[in-house]
């Protein structure tokens, strides 16, 4: 309902409003703060603030981990949900398991349980890959908790699925995106109502994706934002990716979308546009003659992730995905 803009200090938001001469205001206007996550270094201002458990909603930590972990979440839940998949704790367990994949996959991704948006991912197609220094590199950067060897899905397409869960437990679906990816990598997401988001008639498809992730949200006491990342085809075949319980790369479109006119569709896109400021940015897209408008609810924006302050992204709003898209394809053909 309202946005409180405070001055960057210290590692999270939670530290910026400690310091912020609006800290007051804000504690006693909200009726519930809930955390990213569970972390000690967040959970330490709901005893500087004297906030009881009922103002302060945190996810219980074996619940997070229990879902965000990639592999601990395939171990709690059907295999039929997931791609053909094996676990891999010591390098030779991963190049036996992946050998063995290969002789049935054409590619499989290789993937850290715990990082996001892609990091820590890597694609292997052939296998002598995993007896390589890159591959054995790879595996100590990223494998002290495992690595998850799934096959590598190369047909249909990336789309999430948003659910919100209040603080007395009511789950109400939120929104339908899809992702954009390159190289297993997220680049960014595009919010619209379902017919916007699904490239093809996808009633029966996306009716039984909101069955049984609703079944699993239900299932865990989780306030809060969760959305599930899964791969969909035009045949109504569909596997789910990960869970992610947080506000994920899909929360800043639809953010935008909620504020403007139902019909609209927002589309976030990661951007590395090599300038010294987000002003300069938005000239580019005066330039193009893309930037906002505000009485047609059109146009580009400058985005800064507050999560990720390294990254530059912009903000489309239009009034359907092929319109968005191509607005989309003229920035990124300007900045690369």
């Amino acid at each position: 309902k309202k946005v409180w803009q405070v001055e960057n200090k210290g590692k999270t938001l939670f530290h910026a409003i400690d310091q912020s001469p609006k800290k007051q205001e804000i504690l006693q206007r909200s009726d519930a703060i809930i955390p990213f996550s569970s972390w000690g270094e967040t959970n330490q201002f709901k005893y500087n603030w004297s906030l009881s458990d009922k103002q302060w909603q945190c996810q219980p930590e074996s619940v997070h981990k229990k879902l965000e972990n990639k592999i601990r979440f395939r171990e709690i839940l059907p295999d039929n949900l997931f791609a053909d998949y094996e676990i891999a704790y010591t390098f030779s367990d991963l190049q036996q398991k992946g050998e063995e994949m290969l002789a049935n996959h054409q590619a499989l991704v290789v993937r850290s349980p715990k990082r996001a948006s892609g990091v820590g991912s890597k694609i292997i197609g052939d296998k002598k890959s995993f007896y390589t220094q890159e591959c054995e590199d790879f595996f100590y950067e990223y494998g002290d908790k495992g690595l998850l060897i799934e096959e590598f899905i190369d047909e249909g397409k990336e789309f999430s699925i948003i659910w919100d869960v209040s603080t007395d437990r009511e789950v109400n679906f939120l929104c339908w995106t899809s992702q954009f990816i390159k190289d297993r990598v997220h680049q960014g997401n595009l919010v619209g109502e379902k017919e916007q988001v699904f490239p093809w008639k996808s009633d029966k498809l996306t009716d039984e994706i909101k069955q049984t992730t609703k079944e699993i949200v239900d299932k865990y006491n989780y306030p809060g934002r969760i959305g599930f990342d899964i791969v969909a085809d035009q045949e109504g075949n569909w596997k789910i990716f990960e869970c992610n319980c947080r506000f994920g790369g899909s929360s800043y479109p639809n953010f935008i979308r909620e504020q403007t006119k139902k019909d609209r569709c927002v589309v976030m896109h990661n951007i590395k546009p090599d300038l010294p400021s987000f002003r300069e940015v938005h000239q580019v897209f005066e330039k193009l003659d893309l930037a906002y408008n505000e009485e047609e609810e059109t146009g580009a924006l400058v985005a800064n992730p507050l999560c990720l302050p390294e990254k530059c992204a912009v903000v489309i709003v239009d009034k359907n995905p092929q319109q968005a898209e191509n607005k989309l394809n003229r920035v990124l053909d300007y900045f690369e």
